[in-house]
């Protein structure tokens, strides 16, 4: 069984296509009202995008408990990601950075308690795909899971 999940969601129109095609959830870069409001309205399991204490109480006002985490690294990386967790007072939040995310720094983010997941394109980069090297994918997709 495959759960379809469509990626950097900017628009009332991209949620709408995700909702036309039974996307399970939606990932967006980042917290637009507008597309939160469609999100609520089509029924649509979305994790909006923060990177700083206002994005995180704004999806927080519209009911939103997952968040990612975006840009990870440029945005401060795992500190900034612990404060903001920290200055949100909320014990039911949970996070997915995401943006610069690779093997060697995604466990600093796996070891906390309020990460659930982290999302990264270093498993399956676009010029590997396109290459269509799937040994190479699972080589580093296997890296990945083993240092964990």
């Amino acid at each position: 069984k495959i759960n379809l999940g469509l990626g950097t969601v900017k628009s009332k129109e991209d949620v709408d296509f995700a909702s036309n095609l039974s996307s399970k959830f939606c990932f967006a870069p980042d917290c637009n009202p507008k597309i939160l409001e469609e999100s609520i309205q089509k029924k649509i399991f979305f994790i909006p995008g923060v990177s700083n204490l206002e994005e995180v109480r704004l999806a927080k006002r519209y009911g939103y408990n997952l968040l990612k985490f975006f840009p990870a690294e440029s945005s401060g990386g795992i500190k900034k990601l612990e404060l903001l967790n920290q200055k949100a007072l909320d014990n039911n939040l949970s996070f997915i950075p995401s943006g610069g995310i690779n093997e060697l720094n995604m466990n600093s983010y796996l070891n906390k308690s309020f990460v659930k997941a982290v999302a990264g394109s270093w498993i399956a980069p676009k010029e590997i795909i396109s290459s269509r090297n799937w040994k190479e994918i699972s080589h580093r997709a296997k890296i990945s899971l083993n240092s964990i």
